[in-house]
């Protein structure tokens, strides 16, 4: 092989690693500029949502001085009423009654969905998810071969869905007297709050495809309840501490004696005949001591019981005999 050749080959290599280099520049350019073109994106996302975060502590305090300025006129219309003569008394108390009623309505939804109190019952709705069961499982009720495999298909799905939020802010009403006039009972004053806690109907979740432990625990009890259509029921168990609050679903199946524990925002789920064993599983899983607990709410929308955690389980196993 003459010198020639052997230049030649060498120019050839060498040509044919320039252009590998200029391919692998040039791809590595369009890498670079898709990169800068996410990321301002990105950056205009941020933007976007921090105006709108904005905008609703904006909204969220406006509302909370409307409630406070409308406390306050409450409390001068009762004051007038107090000192008014019999003709002005009676008109004063038809727009009283009005007023009363209409704060009376706003403190049953807020203090519905804000604390654990009997009145959380009014949230857990099946009927809002009777629609959504049979398009996950094709089937609309209970199916005796086939239960666990459903159970846990309405578990997955919820997984995959909704997503883990924290609550908001909430505007909330508490502290609330009453007085008696004329022989009727009337609202005498109340407090304006704003607390960080937020429960969801099982449709408000599906809308926002998002919620904390106790709306995704809400939305599947609540399918759960459709699916298991008198063979069964299901609840949302609420187990609490001093740094510790968290929602998970209980449902029992009466044919099989068989209960199933899920918490789809910690994704934990497992099938077990004592309901003691299978929270154990679930206490183990998060880290958590029964010493730690101090109180346990569980509820659907028949019952609502509220107790310490051995109390808590011993409801829950009545119910089920």
């Amino acid at each position: 092989m003459d010198i020639r050749h052997i230049v030649g080959l060498l120019l050839a290599a060498l040509a044919a690693t320039n252009t590998a280099w200029l391919i692998l520049y040039h791809a590595r350019g369009q890498q670079v500029e898709a990169l800068k073109a996410r990321l301002a994106e990105l950056n205009q996302t941020l933007e976007k949502l921090a105006d709108q975060a904005k905008s609703l502590d904006e909204e969220n305090t406006r509302l909370l001085l409307q409630l406070e300025q409308a406390r306050k006129n409450y409390e001068k219309l009762l004051d007038l009423l107090r000192q008014a003569d019999t003709a002005t008394k009676a008109a004063l108390i038809e727009i009283l009654a009005k007023l009363n009623n209409s704060i009376t309505d706003l403190y049953i939804y807020v203090a519905s969905h804000t604390y654990y109190t009997p009145m959380v019952k009014a949230l857990y709705r099946p009927g809002q998810v009777a629609d959504k069961v049979y398009e996950i499982l094709g089937v609309p009720v209970y199916r005796p071969g086939a239960w666990q495999d459903d159970m846990k298909k309405l578990y997955n799905w919820t997984i995959k869905n909704i997503q883990y939020a924290p609550d908001h802010h909430f505007a909330a009403l508490r502290s609330i007297s009453y007085v008696n006039i004329e022989g009727k009972r009337y609202i005498d004053g109340f407090e304006v709050d704003i607390t960080d806690n937020y429960i969801q109907e099982p449709v408000e979740t599906l809308l926002r495809g998002a919620g904390d432990c106790e709306d995704m625990a809400i939305l599947l009890s609540s399918m759960y309840s459709i699916y298991l259509h008198g063979v069964g029921d299901a609840w949302v168990l609420c187990l609490l501490a001093k740094d510790f609050n968290h929602c998970m679903s209980i449902a029992h199946i009466k044919p099989n004696a068989t209960y199933v524990l899920a918490d789809p925002s910690v994704g934990f789920y497992t099938t077990s005949s004592d309901l003691r064993t299978a929270l154990d599983q679930w206490l183990s899983f998060i880290g958590v001591r029964w010493d730690d607990l101090n109180r346990a709410i569980v509820f659907n929308g028949k019952v609502f019981h509220e107790g310490t955690p051995a109390d808590t389980i011993n409801f829950i196993e009545r119910l089920v005999r």
